[in-house]
């Protein structure tokens, strides 16, 4: 079976070529040195290819876990090249994508927060100064006008 240095190591040729994992997911490079994942399979007696994605962006496991997803479209009887197609012309994303989606949002939101929280640690860390000032003045004050009134 094919592994993640099995890719990394591949080098480009003089012509693009296959390295072979299981199922009939491959891995084609390039002469350019692109790594780009596929899948052959037979559907109504014709062999197609689907592709999967770049190496860049889809992990092995992730390509084998989109293998098994076509084959469960082609054991229904569905072409899973025309099953993506139909949920691209629809806009759905694959449920990892989503996921990627929702996980980047939520950093964002992270790193909102934690921007919100040091502007209030800040105005928190200014308004005890204030109040530091306003207490230390309120004291003089008191000082002042006993002073003033002579000492009572």
């Amino acid at each position: 079976m094919l592994t993640n240095d099995d890719i990394e190591n591949a080098k480009p040729r003089e012509k693009d070529y296959k390295i072979y994992d299981a199922k009939g997911l491959y891995v084609l490079i390039t002469k350019s040195g692109g790594k780009l994942f596929r899948l052959k399979y037979r559907f109504n007696k014709v062999e197609k290819t689907l592709v999967i994605g770049s190496a860049e962006v889809v992990s092995l496991e992730e390509a084998r876990q989109r293998v098994i997803q076509a084959r469960n479209y082609i054991s229904k009887g569905i072409d899973p090249s025309i099953a993506k197609k139909e949920a691209k012309n629809m806009n759905l994303y694959s449920p990892i994508k989503i996921l990627r989606s929702q996980l980047k949002h939520l950093e964002e939101m992270q790193e909102s927060l934690k921007s919100k929280k040091r502007e209030i640690e800040d105005q928190l860390d200014s308004v005890n100064y204030d109040l530091n000032e306003v207490v230390l003045f309120v004291e003089e004050t008191k000082t002042a006008i006993k002073f003033l009134e002579g000492g009572k």
